[in-house]
């Protein structure tokens, strides 16, 4: 339709009159067979100017009166349309006007909503801040509790150690005291008994040639390298000048005995020396350990082990003895309470294996890093 109406519009433009009204006959009837009222009303309009072209005035007065009663028609249809569009909008526009006014009234309450979220979550922010806040001080609180409690148990740990301390030189003193009075008063005493039974065997040919003064003799010499030894023991002299490993394997040589306890030594890593105090500690540690080896495990053989890494020291002590159940005794059997705690004075660890039949296992760990004593001090202490 529209492509014959704008092609017989344009043959009429071109002043090609009779092609443009074969076209504009075939748009007019196309038009009435759709019923296509405004495009028939420029239709016969264009038909009315091509024919007063032609010179067919009758025809075009004709088209001219179908345009027009055409025209009327549509402009009356037009009226009705809009007086119809315009009812509409009105009430279209009543009906927005509703429509706005309930969606002011949401928009209203849904402010008013939002406004009581934002009063609900700043509550809530408070109250959670209040939470934390008190929470911080709670924890804060259980800090200071336990830091407090923990300061108690420092002070109470450093008073046990001043008093461990202070029992342990104790101890010591009294052992320097008898070390003393026996190898200067009794091993003093012995040495002059041993000589002037050496001038009076001497003197007499009988007594020379006496087994029984003979025995009696050696029995002396054994009596006065006993003294000695439980004095150095006391007081071990090698301790101080060569260092832990060589007193440790001088007392061992000491305390073995070929027909009833064999004790052997073994140093390994680069043990260097610490503070006198500490070797001190660990040296009575071991004599303890091999003493409780001695009085209750009946064993014939034994083994005192010491090692360095880094800074770890290590001390085992074995035996072969008859051991005992620690589920029964436990570990504080065989008189270790005070042995537990001088190693634990001395920031050290105790572990004890045993087991009845099969001999008893003690391993001790020192760290030994605020110990050791530098190069100038260990010239000095050797």
């Amino acid at each position: 339709m529209y492509a014959l109406m704008g092609l017989s519009t344009t043959l009429h433009q071109m002043k090609r009159y009779q092609e443009a009204d074969d076209f504009l006959q075939q748009t007019i009837a196309l038009g009435k067979a759709i019923n296509a009222g405004y495009e028939l009303r420029i239709t016969y309009k264009v038909a009315a100017e091509n024919k007063e072209a032609l010179n067919q005035l009758g025809a075009a007065l004709a088209f001219r009166k179908l345009y027009e009663t055409l025209n009327d028609s549509l402009m009356s249809d037009d009226t009705r349309k809009h007086v119809m569009q315009q009812e509409i909008i009105s009430q279209t526009a009543i009906k927005d006007k509703d429509l706005a006014e309930k969606k002011l009234t949401i928009t209203q309450k849904e402010q008013q909503l939002q406004a009581k979220n934002k009063w609900l979550i700043i509550i809530g922010l408070i109250m959670a801040l209040l939470f934390v806040v008190a929470g911080i001080f709670f924890m804060k609180f259980r800090y200071r509790q336990k830091l407090h409690i923990q300061r108690l148990q420092t002070l109470r740990k450093e008073k046990e150690v001043q008093l461990l301390e202070s029992f342990i030189q104790g101890e010591e003193r009294e052992r320097t005291r008898i070390s003393k009075d026996l190898h200067d008063s009794v091993g003093g005493m012995l040495s002059a008994v041993k000589m002037h039974f050496s001038a009076i065997r001497q003197e007499s040919e009988s007594l020379r040639e006496s087994p029984a003064f003979g025995h009696a003799l050696g029995l002396l010499d054994e009596a006065v390298g006993e003294v000695r030894k439980t004095a150095h023991n006391l007081m071990p002299e090698m301790l101080t000048r060569y260092g832990l490993a060589e007193a440790l394997q001088i007392f061992c040589k000491n305390i073995s005995h070929a027909q009833t306890l064999q004790i052997s030594f073994y140093g390994t890593g680069n043990i260097r020396r610490f503070k006198p105090n500490f070797e001190l500690s660990v040296y009575r540690i071991v004599q303890e350990l091999v003493n409780n080896i001695i009085k209750h495990s009946r064993a014939t053989s034994a083994l005192v082990q010491l090692s360095q890494h880094g800074q770890l020291l290590t001390i085992t002590v074995e035996d072969n003895g008859v051991g005992f159940d620690q589920q029964s005794t436990g570990k504080n059997g065989m008189g270790l309470n005070s042995l537990q705690s001088r190693i634990r004075a001395l920031n050290g660890s105790l572990e004890i294996e045993a087991a009845t039949g099969q001999g008893t296992t003690a391993y001790i760990e020192f760290d030994t890093e605020r110990l050791e004593v530098e190069v100038t001090e260990q010239n000095q202490l050797s």
